[in-house]
């Protein structure tokens, strides 16, 4: 029975990351429709550093720091040039796509045992992935649900104009929730 839970968990673990993120979107009323290029971009970025000889910590700390910078961008984007989410990610789903490709040269890049202790690794009995899910899944409703930023993510989705009339940083919180969620989706990549 825990076999079968087990492999149904890491299955479901990389989708259930990228999810989380989304929650934080849909809470504060935006959209990302590029995360599953985005989570195929970080997967090749990862395996093209590794490949290139650098070591796995700094691969792994590039992604993370890419996952960020996108979701900035989005998030500016979205809050300063008012352009619609729908249309700007759907857009960036084709650059992704596209940047995925030229950086893997259009073929499988070959990673042999690196980042194995990120897929068959064992944390607390757990594998790698459903660990990873389950702090992602507590973290995220700790923050959601007991945090300040939590509340005004809501709000924001909520009633974004009655939010800022009350005097809510609704662009900043928009602008992090993009954050948050690339850079979940660059974890699921990893």
């Amino acid at each position: 029975a825990w076999a079968n839970l087990e492999n149904i968990l890491l299955q479901t673990s990389v989708l259930g990351i990228v999810a989380v993120g989304q929650t934080f979107l849909i809470a504060a009323g935006q959209l990302d429709l590029s995360v599953g290029t985005f989570s195929a971009y970080c997967a090749v970025l990862a395996a093209t550093q590794v490949v290139a000889g650098r070591s796995e910590l700094l691969a792994i700390v590039v992604v993370l720091l890419v996952g960020a910078g996108a979701g900035l961008m989005w998030g500016v984007v979205v809050t300063a040039l008012r352009i619609p989410p729908f249309i700007l990610t759907l857009g960036g789903l084709s650059v992704f796509q596209s940047l995925a490709l030229v950086r893997a040269k259009n073929s499988p890049v070959p990673v042999r045992d690196s980042f194995e202790w990120l897929r068959t690794g064992d944390v607390l009995g757990l594998r790698t992935p459903i660990f990873v899910l389950f702090v992602v899944l507590v973290v995220s409703a700790l923050v959601m649900r007991y945090t300040r930023f939590g509340r005004q993510v809501y709000a924001v989705g909520s009633a974004e104009e009655a939010s800022y009339l009350a005097g809510l940083p609704t662009k900043r919180t928009k602008i992090l929730v993009y954050v948050i969620s690339s850079t979940l989706v660059a974890i699921a990549g990893l």
